[in-house]
């Protein structure tokens, strides 16, 4: 009930800063504004604000919600607001990503120019193909020596 709580009192101060961040960014620089309002972009990017207050809506209400049920014993809906909290985070990031693609600093360095040469990238795939597989097949093979061994703890 106090996790409850926590979450209804720092639901508003999360979408503050979901709408400072929103906000902040269009004005940092005339490219993302144009991107995001500009006229076509704005019908096809709209779903995204949308979405995101409706998931604050739902996570809100589904909040108010679960003492009651809880004091019921009924367990269902209780991940009602961690998915929406999930769903508002990743069309957070999602705009986000929009905005400054293909940017890392704003308007100063893109993706390539922060990228590492390519004879660097290749050395580093060559060593994950060749690292990766064998952390993979040492999972298997200490799953399958371990699997059945552990038995219920007796006090």
């Amino acid at each position: 009930m106090r996790a409850v709580e926590w979450a209804k009192n720092s639901l508003w101060l999360t979408a503050a800063g979901v709408l400072a961040i929103s906000v902040a960014t269009q004005l940092v620089s005339p490219r993302i504004f144009d991107k995001w309002f500009s006229f076509p972009n704005l019908l096809m990017l709209l779903p995204i604000p949308v979405m995101t207050f409706g998931f604050f809506v739902v996570i809100r209400r589904s909040l108010s919600r679960l003492p009651t049920r809880f004091a019921q014993g009924n367990q269902y809906g209780a991940g009602v607001p961690f998915a929406s909290t999930v769903g508002v985070f990743l069309l957070s990031f999602y705009g986000l990503a929009y905005s400054l693609f293909p940017w890392l600093v704003i308007d100063k360095l893109n993706i390539w120019q922060a990228a590492s040469a390519p004879e660097a990238l290749r050395v580093i795939f060559y060593g994950v193909a060749i690292v990766l597989p064998v952390i993979i097949g040492y999972t298997v093979f200490a799953y399958r020596v371990f699997w059945g061994k552990s038995t219920e703890l007796f006090y």
